[in-house]
């Protein structure tokens, strides 16, 4: 049986893949930009907000390692003593510090914002509908990742205990549920109208890139030794904007992928109305 190939569906599809690679890359591009200036501010509000409660004591060194880790897998030292840095000297910012940083949010939010817009297809939000959504956000994922990190150590303990259970070792699964938590949260959060089935299977999906990318990465940061030589200490910036470009991409390829699954859904309940109307009008 001889198979002819549709040539203008398949220049239609690569078309339509090539405009996505190009969105995709340009909208990475911009977030890249501001997270670059907003960086330190996410990081300061997260840990400022439970670095002094008693309750999150026990497991907040951890937090630490995991937002290190994930910042810039190669060099988690050294990002560690920068936090810990930034944190000592969060108090001493002064009333143009704490304009700079709600600036700076305020900026960041906004670029999100527009770009999610002409991905997903949703009303723009009024500016307080903003605030008050990402304000939740911020406050909502760090005890989250704490709650997780503190539940992971007083269960791995419990599990210690027990000659039953001491060979069980959760942290290597709770870093990938973090992360898809966060991953899924910030997609329901952010964006209207979506199935929840969608975003719990594109959050999935995201966080197994984002451990994939992350392990190709650090081991492109040892082999690559052409920025260490060129820029000497300066090469650890190089790497970490390249970093959040590639968490960007991940990011906003999580979205794609979203409205990916809802247009295949729409389809599908077009063709099952379709389904119905025949049958009820007994057309064949």
């Amino acid at each position: 049986m001889k198979i002819e190939l549709d040539w203008e569906w398949i220049k239609t599809q690569i078309e339509k893949i090539s405009k996505i690679v190009t969105e995709l890359t340009l909208y990475a591009s911009s977030l890249s930009f501001y997270t670059i200036f907003a960086f330190v501010p996410i990081i300061l509000l997260i840990l400022t907000i439970f670095a002094s409660s008693p309750f999150f004591k026990e497991a907040y060194s951890r937090l630490e390692v995991f937002i290190a880790s994930n910042i810039l897998p190669s060099n988690q030292d050294v990002v560690l003593n920068y936090l810990r840095h930034f944190l000592e000297n969060s108090g001493k910012t002064g009333i143009m510090g704490g304009i700079y940083i709600v600036i700076t949010l305020i900026l960041f939010v906004g670029n999100y914002e527009s770009i999610v817009s002409k991905i997903f297809p949703q009303r723009p939000r009024p500016l307080w509908e903003k605030i008050k959504l990402y304000w939740t956000m911020f406050t909502l994922l760090p005890p989250l990742f704490f709650g997780a990190i503190y539940f992971s150590v007083k269960v791995q303990l419990i599990l210690n205990s027990n000659t039953y259970t001491n060979w069980i070792h959760l942290q290597g699964f709770i870093p990938f549920i973090a992360v898809w938590t966060a991953f899924f949260i910030s997609y329901a959060m952010t964006l209207e109208n979506e199935r929840v089935k969608s975003v719990f299977f594109a959050s999935f999906i995201t966080s197994a890139l984002f451990f994939i990318a992350k392990t190709i990465f650090v081991y492109y940061t040892f082999v690559n030794h052409t920025y260490k030589t060129l820029y000497g200490s300066i090469s650890l910036l190089l790497f970490l904007f390249l970093w959040i470009y590639i968490n960007w991409l991940i990011f906003l390829g999580g979205i794609y992928l979203i409205r990916f699954f809802e247009r295949i859904e729409r389809e599908k309940r077009g063709m099952k109305r379709e389904k119905k109307i025949k049958n009820y009008l007994l057309i064949p």
